[in-house]
């Protein structure tokens, strides 16, 4: 049996100094930069999980981590340098993923896939992490062999360009 964890012990997350780790952007209006840096704060605190290196739910209010909402919380945090993170909140999909490849973990949006896999794309772009994606690559294949899967992300972008 393991021991009971030290509920004074703070992982790493929660002893760095708010903002240090990340991306340093100073803009002439100072109001929004401290709006920016309140932004990263705040999707630090509304993702949870298992420290030090645990998967990570970026949740959206009192909802779980949702394909299409959580997305842009967790390139957001790429775009910060919050890469660990960003990785780490991108394992609860392929966590999560169906035995049939679907990513879906609130019911009835078909577009989870279609974003966490974009979102999968952009953290690589970001990283160029070559072990991460050997790593989660039979997930990814696995999801790939089910093309009706980006019918939900091709909906989505054809309704933001029909407008």
């Amino acid at each position: 049996m393991s021991p009971a964890p030290d509920p004074g012990r703070r992982t790493a997350r929660q002893n760095r100094a708010p903002g240090a780790a990340a991306a340093q952007i100073e803009l002439p209006e100072k109001r929004i930069t401290a709006m920016i840096r309140a932004g990263l704060l705040h999707l630090d605190l509304v993702t949870y999980g298992r420290e030090p290196n645990g998967t990570l739910i970026s949740t959206i209010g009192i909802y779980t981590a949702i394909g299409s909402e959580s997305s842009p919380i967790i390139q957001f945090m790429d775009s910060m340098g919050w890469h660990d993170e960003a990785r780490r909140a991108l394992t609860y999909f392929l966590d999560k993923q169906h035995e049939d490849g679907f990513i879906q973990n609130f019911g009835g949006y078909m577009l989870e896939t279609g974003a966490a896999l974009w979102s999968m794309g952009e953290h690589y772009r970001y990283t160029r992490d070559d072990e991460w994606v050997r790593q989660i690559e039979p997930k990814l294949l696995f999801t790939a062999e089910r093309p009706d899967q980006f019918l939900g992300l091709l909906d989505a972008v054809m309704a933001t360009t029909a407008n």
